[in-house]
């Protein structure tokens, strides 16, 4: 019975959610770029719209 019930536990894993990887990516390349944050929040505004982030 025991070696069913990590079965079951097993098969109802539920995947992580890793926010929005477009996003993410987009700040990175700006990062790397050298620019400070308050640039990339407005750049990333700009090419996204307005929705909030998690971060």
């Amino acid at each position: 019975m025991d070696v069913q019930h990590e079965d079951c536990a097993m098969k109802t894993k539920k995947k992580k959610c890793r926010g929005d990887r477009k996003r993410q990516r987009f700040r990175r390349q700006l990062y790397h770029q050298g620019l400070d944050s308050d640039t990339v929040k407005r750049k990333e505004e700009e090419k996204f719209g307005s929705q909030s982030s998690s971060m």
